[in-house]
């Protein structure tokens, strides 16, 4: 069989990848495995398989949990809290091109869904005092102050 590098001469090498949905080969001749820094020296190959093959995107898994990028994509699900780094740059394209857009727009547990709006209440109105002290807008600052003190004795 000729070497699917050259096409030329004899293959000596046959390297193959099987993974669940596919398999690959590759025939090398002396030559191209020399060139490629492929070695078999002692019925041993001594290269990464990513040399040989390149890595397919589709292929690539989280270095925790195994899940593949192709099953990501298809069911919609991290597999762990590590998928979110290691597919960060495909998961911000996938809620990118969806409908809902990046930010998260479910629910929050009842525990803490006031938890929440009093904090963005407390921001807001700290934010709109500083404001009205920078106007010199005496009035409006006392105001906010009040609303700050309520909410300081309603947390109390």
């Amino acid at each position: 069989m000729k070497c699917d590098i050259c096409g030329i001469r004899e293959s000596v090498m046959f390297i193959q990848e099987v993974t669940p949905t596919s398999t690959r080969a590759l025939h090398l001749c002396a030559e191209c495995a020399a060139e490629k820094k492929i070695s078999a020296a002692g019925g041993k190959l001594e290269v990464p398989l990513g040399k040989i093959f390149p890595m397919r995107p589709e292929a690539r898994l989280c270095r925790v949990c195994g899940l593949s990028l192709a099953d990501l994509r298809k069911y919609r699900k991290a597999g762990c809290p590590n998928c979110y780094k290691d597919f960060a740059t495909e998961i911000t394209a996938l809620l990118a091109g969806s409908k809902k857009g990046i930010s998260y727009t479910g629910s929050l547990p009842k525990r803490i869904s006031g938890f929440r709006s009093k904090l963005e209440d407390r921001a807001v109105l700290e934010n709109s005092l500083s404001e009205s002290v920078a106007r010199e807008d005496y009035e409006k600052a006392a105001v906010y102050r009040d609303r700050l003190r309520e909410l300081d004795r309603q947390d109390d």
